[in-house]
This record gives structure tokens, C-alpha cells and sequence, in this order.
């Protein structure tokens, strides 16, 4: 069997705010403008979804007897509207079944139980579409409060590992169910313990081809290659710059095989030169100091087409835009 490389660009921040998740969706559209077949999951289980801030068209899926969703059926392959979308959103907030109806979520896939061994729900049927087609795959995290409440447990307790584990298998049954798909994008939830910690870290033994727990998926079964590359967003602010820079000192210790990337958004009055000497003139922790780590900085001037991604619903960018965000995020497959 031929091995099969896919790719997974991961978007972490320290706080929230500072354009994480316009981020993501610029790399996924990147991708699928090469021909590539990006998939965009948004991990950020804390009540904001892309499926409500991108004019996105949820899958009609099939549904049980009681019109909850059938997660073990195959994709349809058929959309509602973007319309009929936020209808089905309205309605299940005020669902009152056991299992919930459409449209699917993320939370859906990570909690639900596996009733038959090694057969996971249709996470493939689960994937929507923008409604002006754009060749991304997109699995959205739901907004709504009892599925936020649902999956705190996932973010907020104390098993984050055994949540971290369920995200694996989750992962392993879409690369399984779609051969097509070539990346991988993540919108982690600000922060960079707990949760986004441990997925960091099982993405570092991918990365690194170390042998998992027999608890965990083996993607080398189906023939899956990983390569790692995690963005970690701040801006020029203080608050959120010097935290970023400390992360990043921490994960060439912590996660030896990823290549994690500091990148500065919202530079639009500020040079990349001036915050790396505002950087050398501070009073630095010597460790922080002596790694230089303002030289890995890069920066992102968010401009106005990226600053209106949410009001516009989409991210429409000219070539010239386009070729700026390359020439950063996908500099090193150039």
C-alpha cells in the first residue's frame, strides 16, 4: 500500500481575539485553491462556530424515527440551504430528545458512543459545505448552550486525555471514510493547556512516528503519513506577545518533532522590526533571551479583507492577497 502524506496546520492562541480562526479559514481556501481536498475543524468548543460567523450549508443527514440524527448512516449527499441551515440551528435549540437532530457538530462526533467495535459514526456524512463552493470541507462546533455545556467536560475537566483520545479516533474514521483529504486544519479554543495541550502533544507522536498507547487509532495501518505545522497566533500587544513567546520557548522542550510558528497578527501600524526591538529592549526572562526568539517572529498586516471575513460571511481574496498570505503560511512548501 502506498503511504499517503497528510498535512495538519494548527491554529493556536494563548488568548482569544487576535484572529485565529480567520487564520484557518484563509489556509483552508489557500489549500483548495492548489487542488488540494483541506478539511476545517473547528475545535473551539466554547460557543463561537464558524457555522454561524460563514454563510455555511450544513449535510442533510438522515434521520431516526424520533428525528434525531442517524450518525451511523452514510452521507446523503445533499445540502440543505444556507437558509433551511439556520432554520435546523433555530430548532434544535430546542431539541428535548436523548440524541440530538440536525444539523451536525463536532460535539456530536466526540460524543458519541461506539456501539459496534471499530465502527465509529459517519463523520463523513457530518461535513458541510460554504454555500458558495469553495472546495473546503468544514465540520463546524455548535453555538448552541446545551451542546457548549455538553462538551465542557471536553475543555474543562479533568480527562483531558481520554477527550484527546476520542478526537484521535474521530480523526482516524474521517481520513479512513475520505481518502481524498490531503490537510487538515484546526481552530483550536484559545488557550494553551489542557485540551489544545494534550492534542499538541499527540500530534507531536505523529509527527515524530513515535508508537502510540493501544487506546489510541494507528494511522500507519491505513498508510498515513503526518506532518505537523502549529501557527501560534498573538498580536503586538504586550499581554498576548510575551505569554506566545513563553509557549514557544516551552514546546521546543515539550514537543521536539513540530515546528510551532509565532505569528504576529494585526501589524497594520506596527513593523515586524520595531516589535522585535521593542522585544530586545525589555527585561526578558534570560532563558527567553538567549533563544532569540523574536527573530522567529513573522507577521500578518490582517487588512481589510481579512477583518471582514465575519461581516461578509466568506473570504474573498484577490491574488495579490492571496500570494501575500502564501508567501507566510504556506511558505515552506514553496
Amino acid at each position: 500500500m502506498n503511504d499517503r502524506r497528510v498535512h495538519f496546520h494548527v491554529f493556536c492562541s494563548v488568548k482569544g481575539g487576535v484572529g485565529k480562526s480567520t487564520l484557518a479559514v484563509a489556509m483552508a481556501k489557500l489549500l483548495a485553491a492548489r487542488g488540494r481536498v483541506p478539511v476545517l475543524i473547528d475545535v473551539d468548543l466554547t460557543g463561537s462556530s464558524l457555522a454561524d460567523g460563514l454563510a455555511l450549508c450544513a449535510p442533510k443527514m438522515t434521520e431516526c424515527v424520533d428525528g434525531s440524527m442517524d450518525l451511523d448512516a452514510p452521507p446523503t449527499g445533499a445540502f440543505l440551504s444556507h437558509a433551511e441551515t439556520v432554520n435546523k440551528r433555530h430548532a434544535r435549540k430546542l431539541w428535548m430528545l436523548e440524541e440530538p437532530p440536525a444539523p451536525p457538530y463536532l460535539n456530536d462526533a466526540l460524543l458519541y458512543q461506539v456501539r459496534v467495535p471499530h465502527r465509529d459514526c459517519r463523520v463523513d456524512a457530518m461535513l458541510w459545505s460554504h454555500e458558495r463552493p469553495d472546495g473546503v470541507l468544514y465540520l463546524p462546533s455548535s453555538p448552541l448552550r446545551k451542546d457548549v455545556e455538553d462538551s465542557s467536560m471536553l475543555l474543562h475537566g479533568n480527562e483531558h486525555f481520554k477527550w484527546v483520545r476520542r478526537a484521535a479516533w474521530v480523526l482516524e474514521a474521517l481520513l479512513s471514510l475520505r481518502k481524498d483529504i490531503t490537510d487538515v486544519v484546526l481552530d483550536m479554543p484559545p488557550g494553551m493547556v489542557g485540551f489544545t495541550h494534550q492534542i499538541i502533544g499527540y500530534l507531536d507522536m505523529l509527527a515524530a512516528g513515535e508508537a502510540l498507547t493501544e487506546d489510541f487509532p494507528d494511522l500507519t495501518v491505513p498508510g498515513i503519513l503526518a506532518s505537523v505545522q502549529i501557527f501560534l497566533l498573538t498580536t503586538p500587544d504586550w499581554n498576548a506577545l510575551l505569554p506566545t513567546l513563553e509557549d514557544v520557548a516551552s514546546a521546543a522542550m515539550y514537543y521536539p518533532a513540530l515546528h510551532l510558528r509565532p505569528i504576529v497578527n494585526r501589524t497594520n501600524f506596527t513593523a515586524l522590526s520595531d516589535i522585535q526591538r521593542a522585544l530586545r529592549q525589555r527585561e526578558l526572562d534570560p532563558a527567553l533571551r538567549d533563544l532569540g526568539l523574536e527573530e522567529k517572529l513573522e507577521a500578518v498586516d490582517e487588512g481589510s479583507t481579512l477583518g471582514e471575513i465575519f461581516r461578509r460571511r466568506d473570504l474573498v481574496m484577490t491574488s495579490k492577497e492571496a500570494a501575500r498570505l502564501e508567501n507566510i503560511l504556506l511558505k515552506e512548501e514553496r
